[in-house]
């Protein structure tokens, strides 16, 4: 057996011990004094959380509630001690404070808070103070102090990523999220039989000028380029295949670990393979753009970003929705 094998294993019994701590109240959640939603995972990185965080996010302003990001801030400056990043006016940090994600969301959705830092409690009673009235747990399924009202888990099928739990875990999910087409799979498996489950689609929504958010680059001018691709993330074979479908076709993938800070060595490795490839232009994530912005353009190479979103059925939104609505008609 690998490594990873053993790696999961352990992991998950440590995680079934510490839900047992909990569930017989030798450990105890906090309840905050506002809704809190949870999106979460079984396995290690690259599940698609953050695109559906926008997307609820984006959903839950629509529908005038005013919700705020909990997040923990991975290999942010403020992840032990805290902060705010958004107070859903304007953007108050960094992404070297707050890391990638939390600040590629706030860049996206301006009116949702973004708080950040490893105390999810805290961060959940500042956005109270701050006036918002609902909260999205990023990544909290396996995160116990703070307690929840519904758990939602995006489940990832392939069976070679390390796990951080067992399957069995479902039984403590709300609503299961799986791609499009497998649905009916996954009814059949043994711990989902009654659960409530929802497909969703990863859709592309168009290449952009990096530096320049509001351009969007025609298909067509980039198809005809010599392009060298790059990205920090879980699960770059995803982006590939992404940019395969629009017919663009890399003469490379730099891969570097999820979450890179692309420090000035990376700079000269993507700089030193596109002159050795020849190639025209750049194309990376839009997770990689938040932390190239400022260095990449000293390249003096073109260089644009692919944005994806993560689509929920309509079904999902109908439930959360009456749910929502319960909660706060009974308040």
């Amino acid at each position: 057996m690998n490594f990873l094998f053993w790696l999961s294993f352990i992991y998950c019994g440590v995680s079934r011990f510490r839900y047992f701590l909990y569930s017989l109240h030798f450990l105890k959640s906090k309840k905050a004094s506002l809704p809190v939603i949870s999106i979460g995972n079984l396995t290690f990185g690259g599940s698609g959380k953050t695109p559906l965080a926008m997307d609820i996010l984006s959903f839950l302003i629509e529908k005038n509630y005013k919700p705020a990001l909990l997040t923990r801030g991975y290999k942010g400056n403020w992840e032990k001690k805290g902060g705010i990043l958004s107070d859903g006016g304007k953007i108050l940090g960094s992404w070297q404070d707050c890391g990638d994600e939390p600040f590629m969301i706030a860049k996206n959705i301006a009116k949702a808070g973004i708080f950040v830092g490893k105390d999810r409690f805290s961060s959940a009673q500042m956005a109270v103070k701050l006036g918002f009235n609902i909260a999205l747990l990023d990544d909290g399924f396996q995160y116990y102090p703070l307690a929840r009202d519904i758990d939602i888990i995006l489940y990832e099928t392939s069976p070679n990523l390390p796990r951080r739990e067992f399957d069995s875990s479902l039984k403590r999910a709300d609503y299961i999220l799986v791609e499009k087409g497998l649905k009916k799979e996954m009814k059949r498996k043994k711990y989902m039989a009654g659960k409530n489950i929802y497909e969703y689609e990863i859709k592309s929504k168009g290449f952009f000028e990096l530096g320049n958010e509001e351009k969007q680059i025609p298909l067509s001018n980039l198809k005809s380029k010599k392009a060298l691709a790059f990205c920090a993330i879980a699960r770059p074979e995803r982006f590939l295949h992404l940019l395969h479908q629009h017919e663009i076709y890399p003469l490379y993938l730099l891969k570097f670990p999820d979450h890179h800070s692309y420090p000035s060595s990376s700079m000269v490795k993507i700089f030193k393979t596109a002159k050795k490839l020849q190639a025209e232009i750049l194309i990376m994530t839009e997770k990689d753009a938040v932390k190239v912005t400022e260095s990449l353009p000293m390249l003096e190479i073109p260089s644009f970003y692919l944005k994806i979103e993560l689509k929920p059925e309509n079904k999902f939104y109908s439930q959360l929705l009456s749910f929502l609505n319960a909660h706060f008609s009974g308040q």
